[in-house]
């Protein structure tokens, strides 16, 4: 158990120099070397560490440490990885376009730079994209339980791994050698939620090879907003704010259309109604009411690994994986704003006489439920190699694989205006639609044949071969110089669309939306090399080790053009147990296959009397002229180890230049028009020519503003317009000592930032955004102390973010939103010394949020009042853990 804490370290996102592979009990010493030499993140050379870039290791009993559930929620304890950009529980955003990921999966974000900036990687290999729009892939697919361990390079790695490595690279590295069973059950409560988890992982090794095998189910339940309804206040003029409360409830609203003055309705049957029963007071609805905060999900999941030696100079593996997670949603009250017709049988006449539609607010809450919003999403990949060491320390590796994804959500509970509009002029009483009521008191069946449904649907395919030759070139002093080169090409089809029969005549026809299908081609070819400059033979006082890397890979994108990304590392290690490094590189991220496609999500806005603005049109989709972004990064740092101290420290500093970043203009956004950032891509009063040419897109619709009224054209489609410039320090200590008969584990890890500055458009200023809501926070850190010998272990975790500006929410100009600290508490004791049935069975708790902090006050919507990119709206999370090895 000791050696439990001693890997538990790494859970502190241990900066490290040289790559640690830890492996299973039983792994022999061949094991542990075939290991070492295959699965090294940051670099194309076996055996050799990434130089100039710090790997932050999180081994598999380091997760159970976390008692966490999922690989996602795991990544998201290292400082590094923020919150910003789609994910299960973020809500209340479209930071990183966070709003369109529709299935809820969960991105991997290093440095706040988006989940498109981080690349990640199984076993070193490439993974399919997920999410309607292909741009994340959803590390949660990978059970915790499989992995061996996780690597996180922060640092630029294009070129190593080519396109999306511009904050760095996230690599889930499976279990091998694994000889036996393990399973594991774990059962996860709070307030109004909970958790069950079974997982498993099965392993055999022979001789020659090893086969490991391992799978999950693991479902957590729905949480509803009205069990957080603190955080979802939509009257907000107690702080400051204003009434955002909505009027569509039931009862309702209804307006007289000759004084324009809004009356509450009574409610009962909404049968005869006069004026005389009217309120002067509205009637609002709690927006909270029907929502849920977080889906009903199930995921199942399983993946597997095989080695095995055809000769003794060729290995063939092979591997693959496959997921499905299903989603169950409640989203919100189904509202209706319409005019009624004096046809209508419950039309209130308030004058005789009048003819004229009345507007009337209203929720068909009661008379259908709230809105039901189902979803799944799906990925697999087969994936096979051969090894083959053709002389010396040469080795040719071939490897391929073949990779899908895809997911959909569909709702069926829509208005259709059409069948609406109809159900409401009928005069007939006993089949007129009643929106005057308490709800209710309409029929099932009648709300069933006004509400359409709407279903996005994506996929994406993925095919790719990678050829690589690497070993040593000769002997210098140092030791051997090692070289890799290679070649890869994958292609990528991506498909896109949306059916609904919101706008149809009949809910029989279906129509489709944005269809889009494109794809690419991607040949790449790779160099690195490594020059051991001064090492053990060669080295001493005050030069024990200098060592220095170069790494250079050619993409070239059927679609977007081609790219070069140099590398280059360095390491210097005056005397035993001090060794600087430094890197310099850049890369690069090639714009999505959904982002070049015109047609894809595309959309054209009609916005009549737009303020001051005028009739405006807004036309959105992908942009066929993107290029890729591109960045430069550099860094320095120091790690320090003094020999059986037990202490250890390390700090880095980076740099990173982003540019061209793919980005929209706010959509329905006075600020397109008062902030010059936005000038490219605003026309006013445009040529009759220049709207003509929108109004015949074949995604345009029918215009509701006639050509020659237009006042303003704006562009809101993805454009290469933002830049990003950033620099801050990683930090980590560690300690561990014998204390009693066990180990101490002390440690703290953080990341801080010294500026974070963008420019909205390529004309744009770089104006500073740190420490603001929507953008990467100054300080995050993580701690613990922990105690534990064969038989008991405890560690205690402190999870901190700073305090920082609100900018984006309901009260102006801006709000102070507190730190966020956690504390997060685990527990366990090993049962195998009682031997029998007990042997090979632990049992832990833990408690997440252990004193059940509540998220800090952030006024970020119309109706929401916590930043769900910083904090956590679950609370106390208690999870109680069993797990039995055979």
């Amino acid at each position: 158990m000791a050696s439990f804490f001693a890997l538990a370290v790494a859970q502190q996102a241990a900066a490290q120099e040289s790559t640690t592979v830890p492996t299973d009990a039983g792994a022999t010493a061949a094991d542990e070397q075939r290991d070492a030499e295959i699965v090294v993140t940051g670099t194309n050379l076996r055996g050799v560490a990434p130089v100039g870039s710090s790997v932050i290791t999180i081994g598999q009993q380091a997760m159970q440490q976390t008692g966490l559930a999922t690989t996602s929620d795991i990544l998201k304890t290292i400082p590094q990885v923020t919150s910003l950009g789609p994910g299960e529980a973020t809500i209340g955003t479209n930071v990183n376009s966070a709003s369109i990921n529709s299935t809820r999966a969960n991105g991997v974000n290093l440095r706040g730079l988006g989940v498109q900036a981080t690349l990640t990687l199984l076993d070193g290999r490439r993974v399919p994209p997920g999410g309607i729009s292909g741009q994340l892939f959803d590390a949660s697919v990978i059970p915790a339980i499989a992995l061996e361990r996780i690597d996180i390079v922060a640092d630029g790695a294009s070129a190593t791994y080519g396109s999306d490595a511009v904050a760095g690279v996230a690599n889930l590295i499976l279990r091998r050698n694994f000889d036996g069973l393990e399973t594991s059950g774990r059962y996860a409560t709070a307030n109004g939620y909970n958790e069950w988890q079974v997982s498993g992982v099965l392993g055999r090794k022979w001789a020659t090879g090893s086969i490991t095998v391992a799978g999950e189910y693991y479902y957590h339940s729905r949480l509803r907003q009205e069990d957080r309804a603190s955080l979802f206040p939509c009257n907000q003029t107690s702080f400051g704010g204003t009434n955002n409360c909505s009027f569509n409830n039931a009862p309702g609203n209804v307006t007289d259309p000759v004084t324009g003055i809004r009356y509450g309705l009574p409610g009962g049957s909404g049968v005869g109604l006069t004026p005389a029963q009217l309120s002067t007071t509205p009637n609002y609805s709690e927006a909270y009411e029907g929502q849920d905060l977080l889906p009903e999900t199930r995921r199942w999941g399983a993946v597997a690994r095989l080695d095995q030696e055809l000769a003794p100079n060729l290995r063939a593996w092979a591997s693959g994986f496959y997921s499905k997670r299903t989603l169950e949603q409640r989203g919100g009250r189904i509202d209706v704003t319409a005019f009624v017709p004096s046809s209508n049988p419950f039309y209130i006449s308030f004058a005789p006489g009048q003819t004229a539609p009345q507007q009337v607010e209203y929720s068909f809450i009661d008379d259908a439920g709230p809105a039901r919003i189902t979803g799944l999403e799906s990925s697999y990949q087969i994936a096979g190699g051969l090894d083959w060491d053709v002389g010396g320390s040469w080795r040719v590796s071939v490897q391929a694989s073949h990779s899908r994804t895809e997911g959909e959500t569909f709702t069926n509970q829509n208005p259709n205006f059409t069948l609406l509009y109809a159900a409401l002029a009928d005069p007939n009483p006993a089949t007129s639609l009643n929106l005057y009521g308490s709800g209710g008191v309409n029929t099932a069946e009648r709300i069933r044949s006004i509400l359409g449904s709407f279903r996005p649907t994506g996929s994406y395919n993925m095919d790719l071969v990678n050829l690589k030759l690497d070993g040593e070139l000769f002997q210098i002093p140092g030791g051997p110089v090692r070289v890799a080169v290679g070649g890869e090409f994958h292609r990528d089809f991506y498909v896109n669309a949306s059916y609904e029969s919101i706008s149809t005549t009949s809910l029989s026809q279906v129509n489709t939306l944005g269809y889009a299908a494109n794809g690419r081609d991607v040949r790449s070819a790779f160099a690195e090399v490594n020059f051991p400059l001064v090492g053990a033979a060669n080295g001493g006082p005050g030069l024990e080790r200098l060592e220095f890397n170069a790494a250079a890979r050619v993409d070239d994108y059927s679609d977007s053009g081609s790219t070069t990304n140099p590398k280059f590392g360095i390491r210097y290690d005056p005397f035993e147990g001090l060794s600087l490094h430094g890197s310099y590189g850049t890369s690069f991220r090639a714009p999505l296959l959904s982002d070049v496609n015109p047609a894809s999500s595309a959309v054209v806005f009609y916005i009549p009397n737009f303020g001051p603005f005028g009739n405006v049109v807004q036309y959105a989709g992908g942009n066929a002229n993107l290029k890729p972004e591109t960045a430069t990064t550099w860094s320095l740092g120091a790690k320090f180890t003094p020999k059986a101290s037990g202490f250890s420290a390390s700090l880095d500093y980076f740099n990173i230049r982003y540019n061209n970043i793919v980005e929209t203009a706010p959509f329905y956004s006075p600020q397109v028009f008062s902030d010059p950032a936005y000038a490219p891509f605003v026309i006013l009063n445009p040529t009759l020519a220049q709207v003509q040419a929108i109004y015949a897109l074949p995604w345009a619709g029918t215009p509701t503003i006639a050509a020659a009224d237009v006042d303003a054209l704006v562009d809101v489609r993805r454009n290469n317009a933002a830049g990003i410039k950033m620099q801050g320090l990683d930090f980590v200590v560690n300690y561990q000592s014998a204390l009693g008969d066990g180990t101490l584990v002390t440690g703290v890890s953080g990341t801080y930032l010294l500026s974070f500055k963008k420019a909205l458009s390529p004309n744009a200023p770089f104006v500073d955004r740190l420490n603001e809501a929507n953008y990467p926070l100054r300080f995050r850190a993580r701690g613990n102390i922990g105690w534990g010998n064969e038989a008991v272990n405890a560690t205690l975790f402190v999870n901190y973010s700073n305090a920082y500006d609100n900018t984006i929410g309901t009260i102006q100009p801006v709000q102070r939103v507190s730190a966020y600290t956690t504390v997060d508490l685990t527990l366990g004791y090993d049962l195998s010394r009682l031997d029998g049935v007990f042997n090979g069975l632990s049992v832990s708790v833990s408690a997440i949020n252990l004193f059940d902090k509540d998220p800090p006050f952030a006024a970020v919507g119309l109706t929401q009042v916590f930043d769900s990119t910083v904090s956590n709206p679950i609370g106390r999370l208690v999870a109680f853990s069993v797990r039995k090895r055979f």
